[in-house]
């Protein structure tokens, strides 16, 4: 149980919630949105966070959506792993989110929980990231549409009361030949060692990766380094080291392994796509 008391609020309409969250910051209180709420809950539960109010957004129509419409695909941030690895509208995000948990946690998690909480790894953006994906949020100010590299720089660049509304992408990117490996290091379920998703679209690989630097992150660099037409994998794999912008992590297994992993999955997507 969490051991204080708080106020609950479960409105269904978007701009309700993001007005009752700045109302009740005026108040001195403090408020939290909820989603799936299994960190929120776990984090309560052990004094790692406190807050007197929360404002569910599960009932939210823009929030709960997972359909597509004008042939783009639209991924609500309260919609939870299961439903989205059910309706394979991204078959690529939906072969990476069913890796996360096993199936119960996944009924509920949702993908804008994967992204916004703590946890680094934050597997569910990879696709994201590699599908130009649009990013919509609200504010007191009204809704704003983000491309997906300006929401999330290592991490998300998403502002206290701002309400991550969902997510948006085009699917010819989504039908795009894709490729995804998650090694970890003993259960098939776990944090991983290395994840990696990557699609080819207009002949060209898009790749992005969490496990290996402390944030995923997709680079133009690496990408530039892969695409062009002299590249030999066993040759270039330094020139792709001395692209990462940040240390290799090392919890779980040393960097020199990591990055063992990751040549043996960069062969494998290039054989496969």
């Amino acid at each position: 149980m969490i051991p204080f008391d708080f106020d609950y609020y479960k409105p269904s309409a978007i701009l309700d919630a993001v007005n009752l969250f700045y109302k009740l910051k005026a108040e001195n209180k403090t408020p939290v949105y909820y989603g799936g709420g299994t960190e929120i809950i776990s984090r309560a539960r052990v004094g790692n966070i406190r807050f007197d109010s929360v404002i569910d957004i599960k009932n939210i129509a823009e929030c709960a959506c997972l359909n597509i419409e004008n042939e783009r695909i639209n991924i609500g941030s309260a919609v939870e792993l299961n439903k989205i690895t059910e309706s394979n509208v991204f078959p690529l995000l939906a072969d990476t989110v069913k890796r996360i948990a096993d199936h119960t946690v996944q009924c509920k998690i949702t993908l804008g929980g994967n992204i916004l909480g703590n946890i680094k790894y934050k597997e569910g953006i990879l696709p994201l990231m590699l599908a130009d994906a649009k990013v919509s949020i609200l504010d007191q100010t009204g809704r704003k549409e983000l491309n997906i590299n300006e929401f999330f720089n290592k991490k998300p660049m998403i502002e206290e009361g701002q309400l991550l509304e969902k997510f948006s992408i085009d699917k010819k990117l989504a039908d795009s030949p894709w490729y995804h490996c998650k090694e970890v290091k003993m259960e098939k379920i776990d944090y991983p060692l290395i994840t990696v998703a990557a699609i080819r679209y207009r002949r060209g690989l898009r790749l992005a990766v969490s496990g290996l630097l402390e944030y995923p992150f997709r680079s133009a660099e690496i990408e530039s380094i892969i695409n062009n037409n002299q590249f030999d994998l066993d040759r270039d794999f330094n020139n792709i080291i001395n692209a990462l912008q940040g240390a290799v992590i090392k919890d779980k297994s040393s960097d020199k392994y990591r990055l063992f992993v990751l040549k043996k999955l960069l062969k494998a997507i290039l054989r496969e796509i």
